[in-house]
């Protein structure tokens, strides 16, 4: 699965409470409840082991349970380059999860096809055989349904989950792109980094509906209304 939305929405924070969530077998965000629990995998090209580390102990506390132990990684260079070692260390430790933060960095670079690195990038964690969650980004305007980059990456990954502003440290949830599930219900969270806690709650009152044209459905119908086929 791919979660993406524009930076500084704490989708580093939400990738990081879903693994302690699995790896405690604990509700850690509300409305997420783990189906499995077991040992899990944090590979990461966004900042370091002490941020990392801190970031498990406050959303443990913040839980109200013991901070479990992730097996971390600081990322370096693409995961296509490196998918026989993460392959044999998820093995290892049999885990249930694997966490790579974030696809921009986890690429290679791309000579003519912009959609090979994808590929061979998802190539590489699907021979892992866990699940896997790939926090992405977005392009510069923060508008796209679809992460940052090469149209590959929807079409390879299983769901994807955008991640949207909605003010005052709140942020929406939205089901994108569902291989075996229908579309789920969106999630509303605020992230509270109080007390030297990090805190997921729901947001009461349920998550407004988007607007008609809002969708890719919608938009797709209004230029076939504008421009019928014949």
């Amino acid at each position: 699965a791919v979660l993406f939305g524009p930076g500084g929405l704490g989708k580093s924070v939400i990738a990081m409470g879903l693994a302690v969530s699995v790896a405690t077998g604990e509700t850690i965000i509300p409305g997420v409840t783990p189906v499995t629990s077991g040992a899990v995998v944090y590979y990461d090209w966004e900042t370091n082991s002490a941020t990392a580390n801190s970031r498990i102990v406050r959303i443990a506390r913040g839980a109200g349970i013991e901070a479990p132990e992730i097996t971390y990684r600081t990322g370096n260079g693409p995961v296509a380059d490196k998918a026989e070692s993460i392959a044999r260390l998820v093995a290892s430790l049999d885990a249930r999860l694997l966490v790579i933060d974030s696809a921009t960095h986890a690429l290679g670079s791309a000579y003519g096809d912009p959609n090979e690195p994808v590929k061979e990038m998802f190539a590489a964690l699907h021979g892992t055989g866990t699940t896997v969650l790939i926090v992405d980004h977005v392009g510069k305007n923060g508008s796209a349904r679809e992460p940052i980059g090469a149209v590959s990456k929807t079409n390879s990954a299983r769901a994807t989950w955008q991640v949207e502003d909605a003010g005052s440290g709140r942020v929406f949830i939205r089901h994108r792109k569902k291989n075996n599930t229908g579309e789920l219900e969106p999630l509303g969270l605020h992230i509270d980094w109080s007390e030297g806690m990090i805190r997921f709650w729901g947001i009461a009152g349920g998550i407004p509906a988007e607007t008609a044209g809002d969708r890719l459905e919608d938009r797709i119908a209004s230029v076939l209304a504008a421009h019928p086929l014949r």
